[in-house]
């Protein structure tokens, strides 16, 4: 769906925004955005907006120079602890969440908990192309990663200072 950058190649930079969409069940979204800078060893907060509810309005507050990281949450996203395999094609992860579902009509998450179970995050393509689509004709074209649901966070905890929590 994305190129695949990571969110260490992120953190080489001095500033990023996470912009969350929120699919809401009457079809509509909320999205809640914060931009960060880094100063020095800090990460400071520069911009925080929530409860926006269209794609001009969050065109207005996003700096498009800087990486944007995307998060969709909502209704729509099924999120299934699953036993994979080593040799599993998506075809066959996909069915362990919706049997008999076609892989071309879905986007697929997986996140590792070890080597025999994952937590798999499945979303039609058509919600997330339509959300894109939306984020394209307002300018918004810099998206570096996109992450269903919580396991964003996955990839965020060696970033923390354990210090601090």
């Amino acid at each position: 769906m994305f190129k695949k950058i990571g969110i260490e190649n992120i953190t080489k930079g001095s500033n990023a925004t996470g912009v969350e969409i929120i699919l809401l069940p009457d079809g509509g979204y909320e999205i809640n955005v914060v931009s960060l800078r880094r100063n020095k060893s800090d990460v400071l907060s520069e911009t925080k907006s929530f409860g926006i509810k269209d794609f001009n309005a969050l065109s207005k507050i996003i700096d498009n120079k800087q990486p944007v990281v995307l998060v969709i949450n909502g209704k729509g996203i099924i999120h299934k602890k699953v036993t994979v395999s080593e040799n599993d094609s998506l075809s066959i992860i996909l069915n362990n969440v919706l049997p008999n579902a076609d892989l071309s009509g879905f986007y697929i998450q997986q996140s590792g908990l070890n080597v025999a179970q994952q937590y798999v995050s499945v979303v039609r393509t058509s919600v997330i192309d339509e959300l894109l689509d939306g984020l394209k004709s307002v300018g918004i074209t810099s998206i570096v990663y996109c992450c269903l649901g919580p396991f964003v966070i996955n990839n965020v905890l060696s970033l923390i200072d354990r210090k601090n929590i």
